[in-house]
């Protein structure tokens, strides 16, 4: 399977070559300038071609490449939606190691954040004895083949979390993420949720996105995992449950 980066590469790759045709296209003809774009015919690109592209051509004889790669540029779209400039556009913002937030200015709202291991397509190493906090005599370490179950190869975002302004309006993401932080560095706080992701070997490396909510963020937590498990088919790494909060109409 092609991993997330290089599928968005290689769509990316087929549909400028297709853009720079100025002729129809017969469907050989088609197979033949995709193979010349992305030459690995081990790709997805080929496999997404010859299953979802076919079909133009079943109606008529040739196809303009817009009429190609229109579909090609929504599929780079929906690849690139978990991505870091996909997450950008989405908004978000920070992408900083968890040891560099102290020294960054993190919102204080409430809102919701990411925790992100860009290198998808390198499998991870997991640690026997996470190195998080006790919090309550519980211990963070998390058996290996539930780790192993719960890994995802291709997607970046290893976690979706929530920051509420708290009654006073003292919490928010700022607050949340520094507890967070202090839980992963052994401090006995409670920040259980995401917990996972401290017995990832490179978790000094994992980045922190956040994006301030003018709406319930819990209610936004749980929108972006749904949305997350329709594209991935389960949750990140280290969800372990779907929330259920809706944004009320």
């Amino acid at each position: 399977m092609t991993s997330n980066r290089q599928l968005v590469s290689d769509l990316t790759a087929a549909a400028d070559h297709l853009d720079s045709l100025d002729r129809a296209l017969a469907y050989d003809e088609f197979v033949a300038e995709l193979l010349i774009a992305v030459p690995e015919e081990s790709s997805d690109v080929h496999w997404m071609a010859d299953n979802q592209l076919v079909n133009i051509f079943i109606t008529q004889r040739q196809a303009a490449p817009a009429e190609l790669t229109g579909r090609m540029r929504q599929w780079i779209a929906d690849s690139s939606r978990w991505t870091i400039d996909g997450l950008r556009a989405d908004g978000f913002n920070g992408f900083v190691r968890f040891a560099d937030l102290p020294a960054t200015d993190v919102p204080k709202a409430g809102g919701v954040y990411l925790v992100m291991r860009p290198r998808d397509d390198e499998p991870p190493e997991f640690r026997e004895v996470s190195p998080a906090g006790w919090f309550q005599r519980r211990d963070p370490s998390v058996p290996l083949e539930k780790l192993q179950s719960k890994w995802l190869r291709d997607a970046e975002v290893i976690y979706i979390g929530v920051a509420t302004p708290g009654a006073n309006g003292r919490r928010g993401i700022s607050k949340r993420l520094d507890e967070f932080r202090r839980h992963g560095a052994g401090e006995p706080i409670g920040h259980w949720g995401g917990r996972y992701i401290w017995c990832l070997a490179d978790s000094d490396e994992l980045l922190v996105a956040w994006r301030v909510e003018a709406e319930d963020p819990g209610a936004v937590e749980a929108k972006l995992t749904r949305e997350f498990t329709a594209h991935y088919g389960r949750l990140p790494f280290a969800n372990l449950k779907q929330e259920r909060r809706r944004t009320q109409p």
